[in-house]
């Protein structure tokens, strides 16, 4: 039977501490064979569990562990939020897992690599499974992200009030931490209970802005533009060197590259939410539903029609400039990296935990490659990651990366050593431009 090495790899699970019942069979609770320190306290940059509270450790007896998690880009503006899944499969020969009632759907769960958390969210589905002729049952949890949470509550229309207000009112109902840097646009208000869900795609879609869950299942809210390397203030921001050259390089095992029109924007069809209240007879005031038709004919001309239909909450002028904005921002491909894919084979707890690991959602990605060796030729990029993949097993270790499309183009050669600092230095005067867009 083969597992994952566990001697860096926890997937834990956050209990409760509770007074052993003298009824219960020994085991259930405070059992001190199960009841250890908290894991994380020996490691900086990670808190303590609550008061009250011990992480524990499964991670012995697991085989296979899974992670999906990331942003749809052929959805919304820039892309819209997708449930993040951590699948794992836990060899449980004495049914222990499926025996404990404190393992249950809405328990909080982590994969912690070192002081680095890859994935947290909270359990959906448990399912075992038993195969005479493998011999051994094995469980398989299901653990969900914050967006699961987002869509199972309700909220009241909302006031009139700005993007980071209306994202930070769905995740206080849901009881979500977020990371929203900026105010954004201000927004009118709602007409109709919706989902937070929901809600926060509409505000997502009127910013032209980025919303995701990180891997400390928080939200995260970018404003309009904050997605790309030069819009957004590098302080703060997770910045990665790939490729086969330059400092602070990770070793690549696959690329994917392309020119697509996946994220061609060039026909806005924006069905804007407002009260009509130019009738002197307050009777007939209501909320309506005004559709919007934006056009970009150069745009069209070139790579055809790329509409996107979105709900909104904007007043006109700021409805004109967001679609000025989005026809400037993906108005026209460019050449991209599509997918990276990194192979991650070292669990040996005494050397440092590979950086690939810790790659997140939003994080920028600078990609150089260059062979002189063969004739291709130069591949440079700066990109956003739009998702994440991780696929874990006793066999080894892959990480695989989407990425969104570029802000500019940039045309090598380059010089054959550069950090992210120098590289990005070239953008300082490109930036999007609003000229020549209708």
């Amino acid at each position: 039977m083969a597992v994952i090495p566990c001697d860096t790899l926890h997937l834990e699970m956050l209990f409760k501490i509770t007074t052993r019942n003298p009824d219960l069979a020994a085991g259930l609770y405070d059992d001190p064979d199960l009841m250890w320190d908290d894991p994380r306290s020996g490691y900086d940059g990670l808190d303590l569990a609550p008061d009250g509270y011990i992480w524990q450790s499964f991670i012995g007896e697991t085989s296979e562990i899974s992670i999906d998690r990331g942003i749809d880009a052929r959805q919304g503006i820039v892309g819209r939020p997708l449930a993040g899944v951590m699948v794992a499969k836990i060899h449980d020969p004495r049914l222990e897992i499926m025996n404990d009632p404190r393992i249950a759907p809405h328990v909080v769960t982590r994969l912690r690599v070192g002081s680095q958390v890859i994935f947290q969210g909270e359990i959906d589905t448990l399912r075992t499974e038993y195969e005479p002729q493998q011999g051994v049952p094995t469980t398989t949890i299901e653990v969900v992200d914050g967006v699961a949470a987002l869509n199972s509550r309700r909220l009241d229309p909302r006031p009139a009030e700005t993007y980071a207000q209306r994202v930070q009112a769905c995740c206080d109902a849901t009881e979500l931490p977020a990371v929203i840097p900026d105010s954004g646009v201000n927004m009118l208000p709602t007409d109709e209970e919706m989902t937070a869900l929901d809600v926060t795609k509409l505000a997502a879609d009127s910013e032209a802005g980025m919303v995701f869950m990180n891997r400390y299942n928080e939200v995260v809210a970018l404003a309009r533009g904050q997605e790309t390397p030069n819009a957004r203030k590098r302080a703060g921001a997770r910045e990665w060197l790939c490729g086969n050259t330059g400092e602070g390089h990770q070793c690549l095992t696959a690329i994917a590259t392309g020119k697509d029109t996946t994220q061609i924007v060039n026909a806005l069809n924006a069905r804007n939410i407002e009260f009509d209240d130019s009738d002197p007879d307050p009777e007939r005031h209501r909320w309506q539903r005004v559709t919007y038709r934006y056009d970009n004919a150069e745009s069209q001309r070139w790579w055809g029609v790329g509409e996107n239909n979105v709900t909104t909450t904007l007043d006109k002028p700021q409805l004109d400039e967001w679609a000025t904005y989005t026809f400037a921002r993906f108005g026209e491909p460019q050449g991209k990296v599509s997918d990276l894919t990194y192979q991650t084979t070292d669990y040996n707890p005494d050397v440092e935990t590979p950086e690939i690991v810790e790659v997140d959602v939003g994080d920028y990605t600078l990609v150089r490659m260059n062979d002189p060796t063969r004739a291709m030729p130069d591949i440079v990029s700066l990109q956003t990651i739009a998702g994440v993949q991780h696929r874990i097993s006793p066999q080894g270790w892959d990480t695989r990366l989407t990425l969104l499309q570029p802000e500019v183009a940039y045309e090598p050669p380059i010089p054959d050593r550069v950090t992210y600092d120098e590289f990005t230095a070239l953008f300082d005067d490109v930036r999007v431009t609003y000229e020549g867009v209708t």
